[in-house]
């Protein structure tokens, strides 16, 4: 009877120990960007240094996320070099105004998740402050979730970017 108990007590433990993981790694998933408004609170202001900078401050984390307007709706971005296009999930673009029924999911792409569908659309204005770039492409995934990326179809029309005493400066 003994080696009985002594395995259901470890069977127990054992529950409670993945429970915990679980929770855990829900927690930081939730914290890391997987849900697209976690840390919306969180924004990095934008500071406008002159008439052809700004500056973005990095999150507590050391990311770089910007309050993007796109077609006159605002949406938060996470500052990428290595995504070579705009992003954002298939929820996102409904909030912009795209229907999904008029995108064409002909593309794939390879993203930090694996292979996913994407739509290539050009967007008429991505504003940062009084930054503005005119039609700029975008590749919509075909999810409903993950984090809108500002990649190098953005970052390549500029002037120059680079990070400087903890913060990211765009120049035009």
């Amino acid at each position: 009877m003994w080696p009985i108990f002594r395995n259901f007590v470890m069977v127990l433990c054992l529950m409670a120990v993945g429970a915990i993981a679980v929770g855990s790694y829900s927690h930081i998933l939730d914290a890391s960007s997987g849900d697209e408004h976690a840390n919306s609170s969180k924004k990095s202001p934008i500071q406008t240094r002159n008439d052809w900078e700004i500056e973005i401050n990095a999150s507590s984390h050391g990311h770089f996320r910007v309050e993007v307007e796109i077609n006159g709706e605002n949406e938060e971005f996470l500052v990428d070099t290595g995504a070579s296009m705009v992003s954002f999930s298939l929820k996102t673009a409904e909030r912009l105004g795209f229907d999904e029924a008029s995108l064409d999911f002909n593309a794939r792409s390879r993203t930090a998740n694996g292979m996913v569908a994407i739509a290539m659309v050009t967007l008429d204005e991505v504003s940062i402050g009084d930054l503005t770039l005119r039609n700029v492409k975008a590749a919509i995934r075909r999810t409903k979730t993950g984090p809108s990326l500002l990649g190098m179809s953005f970052l390549r029309r500029l002037e120059g970017y680079e990070v400087r005493e903890g913060k990211l400066v765009l120049r035009w």
